[in-house]
């Protein structure tokens, strides 16, 4: 990659050629550089760079503002210049090819954070120190947003580069991948902004009738994570239960659908809370959230095989106030599976920007005596991606 400035030409070159790296690898290459003019190597710095941007629309009231962007840079690693060529005054002579060896090591954390005095939590702070992944480049993220990192050659005017401002710069662009440990399961808060486990719904003749023929209720919970790196079908058990007023006929499944949620949750202040664990009462209003949603299919099931059960103290309370009926319960295996085509960051939360993901499952399912319809549940479950 060959970059022209006034000052200089600029050609970066990777000893291995691909620039997608991961925690603990080592980058290493050489930048060449062909000076207009003499120069100083003291005038030279190179090192690797991580900066999160954010553009906020400030809009408000249908009052046009301009957007804010808010810009912060968590990584600099710099390394002394090991130059293969000088002449005997010890400047770069200009119109000459100049090699500059790097290499650095992708860290696991970063070597400070703005927000750890804001933070309310051990666990917020030490999931804030772990390095963030690349993300906007066609991985569901909102075009405003990005986590950049690259490789930098900055040309100062002056010999002393403390505090002097870059005359120019030239950057190399890398793909840095940060996976994550799988974590408990997260504590769904009633009031959840982004998840639900549990839908209940009566089911009735028709649209029109208040005649009831039952109560069907749908139960999940969060699966465990999934490894993008290994492409296989996972399987969401969903638990069933139907309270049987009038009739003796039970539900059948007739498809279930399912998508993922790519949630994006970003501020220009530091985040407090990890987005995913909080409620709608604790929410930020000065935090903002995209969601991008991908259809992951639809499948047809087996017949449910439907087991009539006793009545007991852990159904839902809803379900309960139904003073008769017979109940049966059954279980539903839902199969989830990644896009191969997909190339998704890790759930994380950084600072200014999070990640998070959920799956949203829909059960159609028809019932005889019920006229020309179908009853659907919906589940948002929290899914984690390591």
């Amino acid at each position: 990659m060959l970059i022209q400035r006034p000052n200089l030409d600029v050609q970066f070159q990777l000893e291995h050629g691909s620039a997608d790296f991961s925690v603990g690898d080592d980058i290493k290459g050489t930048a060449f550089i062909i000076p207009r003019k003499n120069i100083s190597p003291h005038q030279l710095s190179i090192y690797l760079e991580g900066k999160v941007k954010i553009q906020i629309d400030r809009t408000e009231n249908a009052v046009p503002l301009p957007p804010y962007t808010a810009c912060q840079t968590f990584l600099r690693i710099e390394q002394p210049l090991m130059l293969k060529s000088s002449t005997d005054s010890g400047l770069l002579q200009g119109g000459l090819r100049h090699e500059i060896p790097f290499g650095f090591t992708v860290p696991p954390r970063v070597r400070g954070s703005v927000c750890q005095q804001f933070c309310h939590h051990q666990q917020v702070q030490e999931e804030h120190s772990l390095l963030p992944p690349s993300i906007g480049q066609d991985d569901m993220t909102p075009s405003e947003i990005s986590v950049e990192y690259n490789i930098k050659l900055s040309l100062t005017r002056g010999i002393n580069r403390d505090g002097m401002p870059a005359v120019a710069e030239w950057a190399f662009p890398l793909f840095i991948r940060s996976p994550r440990i799988e974590e408990a399961p997260l504590l769904v808060p009633e009031d959840s902004k982004h998840y639900c486990l549990s839908k209940e719904k009566f089911v009735s003749k028709s649209p029109i009738s208040f005649s009831r023929i039952g109560a069907l209720l749908s139960r999940t919970a969060q699966p465990a994570a999934i490894q993008q790196a290994k492409a296989m079908v996972r399987y969401l058990p969903v638990d069933l239960q139907f309270q049987a007023i009038s009739g003796p006929h039970l539900p059948q499944l007739s498809s279930m659908c399912v998508s993922l949620n790519a949630i994006t949750t970003f501020g220009e202040k530091p985040e407090i809370h990890l987005p995913a664990a909080i409620g709608s009462s604790a929410w930020d209003p000065y935090r903002h959230s995209y969601v991008q949603t991908v259809s992951l299919g639809t499948s047809t099931p087996s017949p449910l095989e439907w087991e009539k059960c006793h009545f007991t103290e852990d159904l839902d309370s809803s379900t309960t106030s139904i003073a008769s009926g017979i109940i049966y319960s059954t279980s539903v295996k839902v199969p989830i599976k990644l896009p191969d085509n997909l190339s998704l960051p890790p759930t994380f939360s950084y600072c200014l920007v999070s990640r998070i993901y959920s799956l949203t499952v829909t059960l159609r399912f028809h019932i005889s005596g019920q006229w020309s319809r179908t009853t659907s549940l919906t589940l948002t479950v929290p899914l984690q991606i390591c």
